[in-house]
């Protein structure tokens, strides 16, 4: 777990590093007040994190994490140069299947967020972001056994995200990020096994590094 935060520490710092270069003008009109971003996630998403399942009248259960996701981003600057609001939405959709069932797993995510960019030097902008919002997850498990029962997990509940990097303004309208995250999901699920259910409280910490591309208009 610490070599993998190394890492990701690493490589963000090697981003920050291309800012170097002394101070000059920047593309500054991306983030006038009336511009509009979109674009977002389609992230590369270096992930790792772990989870605490808490079963009604059971024992916890701790896992890890690494995974890659997609995601997509919105925002309109208002009054304060660099100041944008908007909204961000998330969709995945994983699908594994061996020799003895099949698991299928959708997730999506959406809720409000809020940013703030400053132009650094020539083409740089280093941002900060804070998103809130709904997530739910639902996982069906198929086995290949006879006469074996479907299973099915579903969660939902309430997620927490903020997240800092750097972006590379390629012209005025397109950029690319990097940028360390860390969210937080609190929730409950219900696990089906074919013959009852159990319900459960679930709490899930990720951070990780983001990469992806914003347009400005």
């Amino acid at each position: 777990m610490t070599k993998r935060i190394s890492v990701m520490l690493v490589i963000l710092f090697a981003v920050a590093l291309l800012a170097a270069p002394a101070l000059a003008k920047s593309k500054s009109g991306m983030i006038q007040p009336g511009s509009i971003m979109v674009g977002g996630d389609f992230d590369l998403s270096i992930v790792s994190g772990d989870t605490t399942i808490e079963p009604d009248g059971g024992e916890d259960v701790d896992s890890d994490q690494f995974e890659f996701g997609l995601g997509a981003i919105a925002g309109y600057f208002f009054a304060v140069r660099g100041l944008e609001a908007g909204g961000l939405l998330e969709f995945s959709s994983e699908s594994d299947k061996d020799d003895e069932a099949e698991e299928k797993t959708t997730e999506w995510a959406i809720g409000p967020q809020i940013g703030y960019f400053y132009p650094v030097a020539n083409d740089f902008y280093l941002f900060g972001m804070l998103a809130l919002g709904y997530q739910k997850n639902t996982t069906e498990v198929d086995p290949e056994a006879k006469n074996a029962d479907n299973t099915e997990t579903e969660t939902s509940g309430w997620f927490f995200e903020p997240r800092g990097g750097v972006m590379y303004s390629f012209n005025r309208h397109l950029g690319l990020t990097a940028s360390l995250f860390y969210r937080y999901f609190s929730g409950s699920g219900t696990h089906d096994d074919g013959n009852h259910d159990t319900d459960f409280d679930i709490k899930n910490k990720q951070f990780g590094i983001k990469v992806g591309l914003l347009g400005f208009f």
